[in-house]
């Protein structure tokens, strides 16, 4: 059983991870820029839960300072490799979520 950890908000660094998958073990990256977002990846990010994806969910607040940021911090929110989605203006939880899952099936 997984356990995901909620974290307190670093907006000074410019992006930041809003919840943290188990040992850090994500299958992809949820990326929020607005508020409106942040809840939405939440649900995306619960409904992967459920068909067993783990996402990490992340909130870009300034890309300028995220890049200012060392690579190491990048890496650890922006994992090179793990697919990275937003989501698009007005789409539901469930239509991310989908397009996420669609990112982590094996590709037959």
């Amino acid at each position: 059983m997984s356990h995901s950890h909620d974290l307190p908000p670093r907006p000074e660094l410019g992006c930041y991870m809003l919840r943290e998958v188990h040992q850090g073990k994500a299958d992809g990256v949820l990326m929020a820029h607005t508020q409106a977002e942040e809840a939405a990846i939440y649900a995306a990010g619960n409904i992967l839960a459920v068909q067993g994806y783990a996402c990490r969910l992340v909130r870009m607040v300034d890309p300028a300072l995220f890049q200012a940021q060392p690579q190491a911090y990048q890496d650890s929110l922006l994992t090179p490799g793990l697919p990275l989605l937003s989501p698009e203006e007005g789409e539901p939880p469930a239509s991310l979520a989908a397009r996420m899952a669609a990112c982590l099936r094996p590709q037959v």
